[in-house]
C-alpha cells in the first residue's frame, strides 16, 4: 500500500510556533511543510480561481516525490450543483487547465465535495461527468447526504472508477469500508467539533489498522481538523499507529 498522508492546506497563522518555527516566511511554508509530510489536499482550489503560475511555484516547490489533490471549485457543487450549462463547461476549463499544466504530475486526485442539501442523482451526477469532467486525473466524490451511501450509488461509481469518501465528522455518516476503486480517500474533520477538536491516539490506531486491513493500492490520508496544528499532530500519530498494526 502507498500511503499519501497529509493535511487540508499548509498556510495557517496559528500553526506558527506550533508546527512551523515562529520565524519561518509565510513563502517559504510549503517548502518546510513538504519535509515532513507527502501529501498535501488543496482548498483555496474550491474557494477561488487559481493562476498557473500560482500552481507552478508549488509544484517547484516541493520534491518529485510529492503529491497534490485538490478540491473542485464550489461554482460546480455549491452553486450550480452539478447542473450543465455552455458556462459551466467554459468555466471547467478556466478551472482545470491552470491546475494541470502548473502542477503536472503531481495532481494525482480531485475531491467532488457535495453539500448535504444535494441528494443522490446519479442521471445529474452522469451528465455531469460526460459533459464537464475532462480529464484523465481520479475523481473522488464526498456526498455529505446520506443518500449517496446506498448499493445503486456504489455500483454507479465502480463502474466509472471514482471513488468514495470516507468522510469523518459527526455532522453526516460515513463509512470507511466502502471501496469503489483500487484506491481509497479518507478526510478526517474532527470527531466532536469539525475542523477543531483532535483525535485521541485510540481513534488513530482503529483507523490506521482498519485501513492496513482493507490494503488499497493506494491510501489518500487527510486531514482537515487544521484548528492550532491538530491535523499535523494526527497526521503523524495516523502514521506512527499504522506501522504498529
Amino acid at each position: 500500500m502507498e500511503l499519501l498522508i497529509g493535511t487540508a492546506g499548509w498556510n495557517y497563522y496559528d500553526w506558527k510556533g506550533r508546527f512551523y518555527p515562529e520565524d519561518l516566511p509565510s513563502k517559504q511554508q510549503l517548502e518546510y511543510y513538504a519535509q515532513h509530510f507527502n501529501l498535501v489536499e488543496i482548498n483555496v482550489s474550491f474557494y477561488r480561481f487559481v493562476r498557473e503560475s500560482t500552481y507552478k511555484k508549488w509544484h517547484d516547490q516541493t520534491p518529485d516525490n510529492f503529491s497534490f489533490t485538490a478540491k473542485i471549485h464550489r461554482y460546480f457543487t455549491h452553486l450550480k450543483r452539478l447542473k450543465v450549462d455552455e458556462e459551466v463547461i467554459s468555466t471547467w476549463n478556466k478551472f482545470i487547465q491552470p491546475l494541470t499544466d502548473g502542477l503536472r504530475t503531481k495532481i494525482k486526485a480531485l475531491l467532488l465535495q457535495l453539500p448535504p442539501s444535494l441528494k443522490a442523482d446519479l442521471s445529474l451526477l452522469e451528465h455531469w461527468l460526460d459533459k464537464v469532467y475532462k480529464t484523465e486525473i481520479p475523481l473522488f466524490l464526498e456526498g455529505r447526504n446520506s443518500t449517496w451511501m446506498s448499493e445503486e450509488v456504489t455500483s454507479f461509481l465502480k463502474a466509472r472508477s471514482i471513488g468514495f469518501v470516507f468522510s469523518h465528522s459527526i455532522k453526516w455518516d460515513s463509512d470507511p469500508r466502502i471501496k469503489t476503486t483500487d484506491d481509497v480517500y479518507w478526510r478526517f474533520h474532527g470527531p466532536e467539533k469539525p475542523f477543531y477538536s483532535i483525535y485521541s491516539e485510540e481513534d488513530m490506531h482503529q483507523y490506521a489498522c482498519l485501513l492496513k486491513e482493507l490494503n488499497p493500492q493506494k491510501a489518500f490520508v487527510i486531514f482537515n481538523n487544521t484548528y492550532r496544528a491538530n491535523a499535523v499532530i494526527n497526521a503523524n500519530m495516523f502514521k506512527e499507529s499504522l506501522n504498529a498494526c
